[in-house]
């Protein structure tokens, strides 16, 4: 079975690979629509991917949200859209990582799945064209390319270690340990302040997460790369992200966007 297919003439701003962002109806907001990656026309199920990522990160932004984490999310609108605050975003990944995983582990020689002694920040370009990566960049060279001023920077490393933090909590608490997690920020004016502040950005979910069960019994434990809807639902479950009845809905939520400028190129 095909999934439902519609045009949407709003105003497309950006199509990433997982996303596509829209111009929200108020002042400086955007819409965040999500999407299925990788799926298998033949499974009806997986196409609900992009539905449960923006449900699970709608909840753990919301979370943020009510203890003070300067987040772009406002509110979910939708099964497949957050309304969300314009930012400036910044092309770096910001990724923490609490374990190491197997290249990790070759590059620096130690043993693959070992708890590092404190979360390690990497710093990943979005500068390079996508067939080249993510390749790392030092902290010199978000300052003097200009990527980000010190101030920025220092900022934004803070706020992943806090974020690492409450997420670690947020898994723990469903049986899972996070094994890494990337971040992306962006700049957001303050009329407070009158002057950008660093926010979180992007979205919170298993497409930023890597994820193991703390349960050692656990079949495919440090499968890092699990992302199937049934994966997916299980997380989402023990985190308190839906109720049963919402989860049981999640067959029905095969709705796909086609934004207009994709369908005249068909």
């Amino acid at each position: 079975m095909k999934p439902i297919s519609y045009l949407d003439k709003r105003p497309l701003i950006f199509e990433g690979k997982d996303k596509l962002l829209f111009n929200g109806t108020e002042h400086n907001t955007h819409i965040l629509h999500f999407k299925d990656k990788d799926v298998d026309p033949a499974d009806v199920s997986e196409h609900a991917l992009g539905v449960m990522h923006n449900v699970m990160s709608a909840f753990l932004f919301a979370r943020l949200n009510e203890i003070g984490i300067p987040t772009h999310f406002i509110l979910q609108q939708n099964r497949r859209e957050q309304l969300v605050h314009a930012l400036e975003m910044v092309p770096v990944v910001f990724q923490v990582r609490n374990y190491a995983d197997a290249d990790f582990a070759t590059l620096y020689g130690i043993d693959p799945h070992t708890p590092l002694n404190a979360p390690v920040i990497e710093h990943l370009s979005k500068m390079t064209p996508p067939e080249q990566g993510n390749p790392l960049m030092s902290r010199d060279h978000l300052v003097h390319l200009g990527v980000m001023t010190e101030e920025e920077r220092t900022e934004a490393e803070a706020l992943a270690r806090r974020l690492n933090d409450i997420l670690i909590g947020f898994f723990l608490g469903a049986g899972f340990y996070l094994y890494d997690v990337k971040f992306e920020f962006g700049r957001r004016y303050n009329f407070l302040l009158d002057d950008t502040e660093i926010v979180l950005g992007d979205e919170v979910s298993l497409r930023t997460c890597r994820v193991h069960s703390i349960d050692k019994n656990a079949t495919d434990r440090h499968n890092l790369s699990q992302t199937t809807a049934a994966f997916c639902q299980d997380i989402m479950q023990k985190l308190g992200c839906f109720s049963f009845a919402e989860r049981e809905d999640m067959d029905n939520a095969t709705a796909e966007i086609v934004p207009l400028s994709m369908d005249k190129e068909r």
